[in-house]
């Protein structure tokens, strides 16, 4: 996925995780687009400028906000936006 491509697609998730049921903070939402994105909490952690242990305790707060417990649900509840959206962008 081209690099314009991809920023967008993490703004547009980070808008809708903010915005759906949970209000995640800013942080929280960022943190769980690029989890969506497939990035590692390593490479979170370094495009956020934070440790893996504040990545891995933002990621929990989400989940727990979000009710939910894994990643596979969060991929499920999310990956179906992201697909719309890229779509959306191609036509």
């Amino acid at each position: 996925m081209p690099g314009k491509l991809r920023q967008r697609t993490l703004e547009y998730l980070r808008e809708v995780l903010m915005e759906g049921p949970g209000k995640l903070s800013h942080r929280e939402a960022e943190i769980c687009a690029g989890i969506i994105m497939g990035y590692s909490t390593e490479a979170i952690g370094l495009n956020c400028m934070i440790s893996v242990n504040t990545v891995a305790t933002h990621r929990k707060r989400a989940y727990a906000k979000l009710g939910i417990s894994s990643q596979n649900e969060l991929f499920l509840r999310y990956f179906s936006a992201v697909r719309r959206f890229q779509s959306d962008l191609e036509e």
